[in-house]
Parts: C-alpha cells; structure tokens; sequence
C-alpha cells in the first residue's frame, strides 16, 4: 500500500508539472505564464483536498451544536430492574465469555428493555461528501414514545483521495472525546447512556 501511495502521488506531481509546461509554454507573455501556472497549480492541488478543509468545518460545527449526550428526564426504576451478586450481565463481555457476572446492582438492560425502547442508529452515509457519520442512541417510553435521554456522535474521516483510492476509511476521529461507542466500553456516551437514564428510585434525593 506504501508503494502504491508514492507511485500515484509521485505520477499526479508528474502529470501537474508537464500540464504547467504545457501552459507556460503556450503563452507568450511573461505575466500570462505566471497566471497560468498559478491556475494549474492551485487546481492541481484542490482536486485532491477540495473537500477536507469543508469537511472539516462541517464536522467541528455539527460537534459543537449536536454531539454530546443529554438527559431530558431521569426515570426511576425499582429493584427488579437491576442484577444481583452473581447473576449474569449480558451487557458487557468478560474473559472472552459472552457475558459477565453482576456484583450486584448494575442496572438488567435485557429486562429494562421490556418496558423501554433502545433505538441504536449509525447513519453511514450522514454526509457522504463530507466523510461524516453520524451514530445516535435514543432511550423512548415504550407506549409514548417519549424521549428520556439522547446521545449523538460524530465520526470524520479522511478526504475522497484517502478514502476512495486508499481506502483509508471514514472515522478516524470522533467527538466528542469519549464518543467510542464500543458496547464492552462503560465510558462510552452511548452504552452509559441508559445508567445516566435509569436510576433506583430510593435515589431519588440524590438527583442533581
């Protein structure tokens, strides 16, 4: 893939050069070639980056209006809706065993999931052009569909270069910081969102 990379760059930088010789040469005055050259020079270097610097704007906008994680309305849960000391947690993996057992406490996602809906959306193509994908985590009431807590990422990768003839993918970087969402990861905004939505409802003075 290296090899690949230099040779494609090293004959587009070849190709450029011969097209500026072309225009320098066809002209014949001295303020025309310099136009000229500046012209093929800057096209030259936009068809490969045209979209990175918009792209980039894009995504630093939409990271700071939309992304984030956010509580609309905690709901309080009683105890059947939690584990206890040894039962197994389906939410997270452990020793390459496809569960994990509670210490007690940890909130029983498959039974929360019997009263309340966990919608998991990732929007591949958000912005196509801009390389931007978009993954959401929706936490609705069952009948109503009211919305108790959101999380909203966005993930930017590469320009069109990297990402068609490189196949170098699209997000290479994510916000917010802690936007991964790897489901065997508690930090992550999208699989805590349901502990940051669900409380027992003995802590119901600690509500802040």
């Amino acid at each position: 893939m290296g090899f690949l990379m230099v040779g494609t760059l090293f004959i587009y930088v070849v190709f450029t050069l011969i097209i500026v010789f072309v225009v320098v040469k066809i002209n014949e005055e001295k303020k025309q070639k310099w136009i000229a050259a500046t012209i093929v020079i800057v096209i030259s270097i936009l068809i490969p980056t045209w979209d990175i610097p918009i792209g980039r704007i894009n995504y630093h906008n939409l990271c700071k209006n939309e992304a984030g994680q956010f509580i609309y309305k905690q709901v309080e849960l009683g105890e059947e809706y939690y584990l206890k000391e040894g039962e197994r947690d389906l939410r997270y993996t452990h020793d390459n065993h496809p569960y994990a057992f509670a210490k007690g406490g940890e909130l029983n996602l498959e039974r929360v999931k019997q009263d309340y809906v966990i919608n998991r959306n990732y929007y591949r193509d958000y912005s196509k052009w801009g390389h931007i994908r978009k993954r959401v985590t929706t936490i609705t009431s069952l009948l109503k569909g009211e919305i108790f807590g959101q999380a909203v990422s966005f993930h930017y990768g590469s320009g069109w270069v990297l990402k068609k003839i490189f196949n170098v993918g699209s997000g290479r970087i994510s916000c917010p910081s802690d936007a991964f969402a790897i489901e065997s990861r508690p930090y992550s905004i999208h699989s805590n969102l349901p502990d940051k939505t669900f409380i027992k409802s003995s802590n119901k003075g600690d509500i802040r």
